[in-house]
């Protein structure tokens, strides 16, 4: 007699732990993040020579405070170069309003978020709100590429 059970729950077991994937697993911990009272001049040059889509704003305790985004910086750079304002903080142009994943949200939770909504990256924080790293949706996709396909 033949048991096809046990490859069957091996492949189960192998399926349940890369779904399991955390964002603590998937995250970036050494991302840039800026300060609010940084000069927005200085805050698009690290984010254009660093090659990012936008960084994590926090305080001296780490908590997030917002997020500054590619976009962000193309309204200072038009109000500042073709409108001749005065250049501001990053505070006056960072999105304060973020929504974060907590560290233990699962992969596939994630990939639904980046389906929803045009963001190139979530803030990972932990209970405290405290900036832990970030999810890049790049990275999310290469560890989605990753993933066995299931047939049921």
């Amino acid at each position: 007699m033949v048991s096809y059970n046990q490859p069957l729950r091996e492949a189960l077991n192998i399926v349940e732990q890369e779904v399991e994937v955390t964002a603590a697993q998937v995250m970036e911990r050494s991302h840039l993040s800026l300060d609010p009272s940084m000069s927005i001049i200085e805050a698009s040059e690290l984010i254009s020579s660093h090659k990012l889509t936008g960084a994590p704003v926090v305080n001296q305790k780490n908590m997030l405070l917002g997020i500054l985004s590619e976009k962000d910086c193309m309204k200072y750079l038009l109000d500042v170069k073709y409108y001749n304002g005065p250049a501001g903080m990053v505070r006056d142009y960072m999105s304060s309003t973020v929504m974060t994943i907590h560290e233990s949200e699962k992969i596939l939770y994630m990939a639904e978020l980046f389906i929803k909504n045009n963001y190139q990256l979530y803030p990972v924080v932990d209970d405290d709100g405290i900036l832990l790293g970030v999810v890049q949706r790049s990275k999310l996709f290469k560890e989605l590429c990753k993933l066995s396909q299931t047939s049921w």
